[in-house]
């Protein structure tokens, strides 16, 4: 009996084809406005972003997201697989959030200047 490769959506290439992928944008909006309980119109000009965090200074942590995208309304959303659970993912999931959280943001400008900001994180069970 050989051994079958199963493909399921904890992989990450896989999820990352599913919905960070300009072929199923479609697929991602329907998934956006279920999760969210956006309207159609909400999200029919998404617009994928790059998804490596920067960095302010050479010696700073970065990140790379597994989908990051903005909203017509400049809306940031990040949506992360996780195959397995560890506790260090939610401290790991609050450092990406607010990396985008604070992206844009620059001396002297005012608090209400931040944009929305939304984490999915998706856990496989077991």
């Amino acid at each position: 009996m050989e051994d079958e490769l199963q493909i399921t959506l904890t992989n990450d290439y896989a999820f990352k084809r599913l919905l960070g992928s300009e072929e199923n944008k479609p697929l991602l909006q329907d998934f956006l406005e279920c999760i969210l309980d956006l309207t159609p119109q909400q999200v029919l000009d998404l617009e994928f972003m790059d998804k490596e965090l920067t960095k302010e200074e050479f010696s700073d942590k970065t990140g790379i997201l597994d989908v990051k995208l903005k909203l017509t309304d400049g809306t940031v959303i990040d949506i992360e697989i996780q195959a397995s659970w560890n506790a260090s993912f939610i401290k790991r999931t609050l450092f990406y959030w607010a990396k985008m959280y604070t992206a844009d943001f620059k001396a002297g400008e005012s608090y209400d200047k931040l944009h929305r900001c939304i984490a999915i994180n998706i856990i496989a069970d077991g």
